[in-house]
């Protein structure tokens, strides 16, 4: 069911009145709705205009109150989320938690709803019931995890590119392939987003994720595309992101085939939104550009001229109980 970026939305409503109206209308209209959405998804990637919600007062409490109730109708798979009502009520049923749903969805309480009860199963899963009930802290990663984060395959850049967008960086040749650390790839994830998310301008504007697959020797068995289905799954139906761009980095013939492989996980929304660009992770600043990401925001791996000790940065967070 993940293959599919808003599957949940489609299995419990019925959308047969749409497909109706695609069908029935003039094919120059059609043309129009296509045409704005191919513009909007351009937009969202190049950080020009990008589609966002004006929030306001009224618009919040009504989104919250729609939302609460979206929430009471569903009764599957919800063990995950009433246990956190029991273990954190405060941080569960807040407003500043669960405008990270809507605002990851523009605002949309049905699909709001369906992320933040498969965010609670997501959660107790990775991290189990005795850390899932309380904020992410790096204290509460074991070694491997620490190791995984260190390790820096994947890292959540500092800088915010031109639109206010926060940035992942997942950088291929740092990452930790081995199968017995598979959960702890996935915690890294959840922690990379979970820290951008600490700057409510993310949570509006959204994140772009850059994906490096710069190997100088290459076989397709060096990609374990289990976690990448997996972390797409996780941040199209659990984590409350949007995603406003992907730059997919491959400079070796065979990524194309990952990517064929990896495409419909995704999610159509995000392939609308996504660029592919076969060049060396080295030489990607000049490229990336147009996309309103300046080189001094972007590490010396893609060219850029950002100078930080991301595992001096881990351990500073660490020390500070976060």
């Amino acid at each position: 069911f993940f293959f599919f970026w808003r599957y949940p939305k489609k299995l419990n409503k019925d959308y047969s009145h749409t497909y109706t109206y695609f069908t029935t209308m003039p094919t120059s209209k059609m043309e129009q709705e296509l045409l704005h959405e191919e513009s909007a998804a351009q937009n969202d990637l190049h950080g020009r205009n990008p589609t966002r919600i004006q929030e306001s007062a009224a618009l919040i409490q009504g989104a919250l109150e729609e939302l609460e109730e979206e929430l009471s109708r569903i009764t599957k798979d919800r063990e995950a989320f009433d246990l956190a009502q029991l273990c954190c009520p405060d941080y569960v049923n807040g407003n500043d938690f669960r405008l990270m749903f809507l605002r990851s969805t523009q605002f949309d309480a049905f699909e709001s709803a369906a992320k933040i009860i498969y965010y609670w199963s997501r959660k107790v899963d990775l991290f189990g019931p005795d850390r899932a009930f309380r904020k992410l802290s790096l204290q509460d990663f074991g070694e491997e995890d620490q190791q995984a984060l260190k390790g820096g395959g994947l890292r959540c850049l500092p800088g915010r590119d031109e639109a206010g967008r926060g940035i992942i960086f997942s950088y291929r040749p740092f990452w930790d392939n081995r199968r017995s650390h598979q959960k702890s790839m996935h915690r890294a994830l959840w922690f990379c987003v979970h820290v951008l998310l600490e700057d409510v301008d993310v949570q509006r504007n959204g994140v772009v994720g850059i994906i490096c697959n710069d190997m100088p020797s290459y076989n397709v068995s060096t990609i374990n595309t289990k976690v990448s289905r997996v972390h797409w799954r996780d941040v199209g139906l659990a984590l409350p992101v949007c995603v406003q761009g992907v730059h997919l980095v491959m400079h070796h013939p065979a990524m194309v085939l990952v990517y064929e492989t990896v495409q419909f996980v995704i999610g159509q929304k995000t392939r609308d939104r996504s660029c592919q660009h076969f060049i060396r992770c080295k030489d990607m600043a000049p490229e990336l550009e147009p996309y309103g990401i300046a080189a001094d925001i972007l590490p010396q791996e893609l060219g850029g001229t950002l100078d930080y000790d991301y595992g001096e940065w881990l351990d500073g967070r660490r020390l500070n109980g976060l």
